[in-house]
C-alpha cells in the first residue's frame, strides 16, 4: 500500500491547507478519499477524461437499479429528452423518469467529490454548472414535482457508496423562476443571432460590420 495515502505530505499540503478565508480546499476530500477507499483512488487519478466520462456512463444502470432496490421505485430509462411544449430550445435528458411528477438523475463522481457529497449532503461545488442543471428539469418540465439526485460509487464501503438527494418544485420555486427567466433570454439572444446571420450573406454581413465600425469611430471621435 502506498505509504502516503491519507497523510498530508510536504508536497501536497498546498492542496489541504488555506490561509485566506475558511473554505474547505479539495485536497482534503481527496485525503479522505484516499483513507476510506485506499489506492482506488489513487487510480482514478490516472483516468483521463473520456475514460471518467465513459465510467459514468457504464456506472449509471448500476446505480438506478441500487435506487430502485433501496427506494421502491421503478424507473423508466432510454428516454431521448424532455422540450418545453412552448420553446423546444429548452430542454433536458433525465437519467430515468418515475410516472409522469418525478425523475432521477444520477453522478458517478469520482471518489474526492463523491467523498464531498456523502460529507455535505448537497451537490459538490465547483462541478460543471450541476445545480443548474438540476433546476433545469423543473423549467424544462412544468409537471415535475420531485428530482432525485443519485450519487454512486462502487470501490467506497456500504452504506457510503449509494446515497441520493431529493429536491422538489416547492422548495425550490425561487431558483427555477430566476433560471427560467435568465434562459429565456439567453434563448432569445441565440434566435436573434440565428435570424440575423439567416437573412443576410456574407457580403451584406461584412457591410453591416463595416457600417458598425464606422459609427464606433465617430462616437470615440465626438467622445474625445
Amino acid at each position: 500500500m502506498n505509504w502516503r495515502l491519507g497523510k498530508a505530505t510536504g508536497s501536497e499540503i498546498k492542496d489541504l491547507v488555506t490561509l485566506k478565508g475558511d473554505g474547505v480546499k479539495a485536497g482534503v476530500y481527496r485525503k479522505a478519499a484516499e483513507s476510506l477507499i485506499g489506492s482506488a483512488a489513487l487510480m482514478e487519478e490516472e483516468m483521463t477524461s473520456e475514460q471518467i466520462m465513459q465510467r459514468g456512463h457504464d456506472l449509471e444502470p448500476d446505480a438506478i437499479r441500487r435506487f430502485e432496490k433501496e427506494t421502491g421505485k421503478k424507473v423508466k430509462r432510454g428516454l431521448v429528452g424532455w422540450e418545453r411544449e412552448d420553446d423546444s430550445r429548452m430542454a433536458v435528458s433525465p437519467d430515468g423518469v418515475i410516472g409522469k411528477t418525478q425523475a432521477v438523475e444520477v453522478k458517478c463522481f469520482l471518489s474526492p467529490k463523491h467523498t464531498e457529497a456523502l460529507f455535505t449532503r448537497n451537490i459538490p461545488k465547483n462541478t460543471a454548472g450541476y445545480e443548474e442543471q438540476m433546476i433545469q428539469y423543473f423549467v424544462v418540465n412544468d409537471k415535475l414535482k420531485t428530482l432525485y439526485y443519485v450519487f454512486y460509487h462502487p470501490d467506497f464501503p456500504t452504506p457510503l457508496d449509494f446515497f441520493y438527494l431529493t429536491f422538489t418544485r416547492k422548495e425550490l420555486k425561487k431558483e427555477i423562476e430566476k433560471v427560467a427567466k435568465a434562459e429565456r433570454e439567453a434563448v432569445a439572444k441565440v434566435r436573434e443571432v440565428v435570424n440575423t446571420l439567416s437573412l443576410y450573406s456574407p457580403d451584406e454581413l461584412s457591410k453591416m460590420k463595416a457600417v458598425h465600425e464606422q459609427l464606433l469611430e465617430g462616437v470615440n471621435t465626438t467622445s474625445v
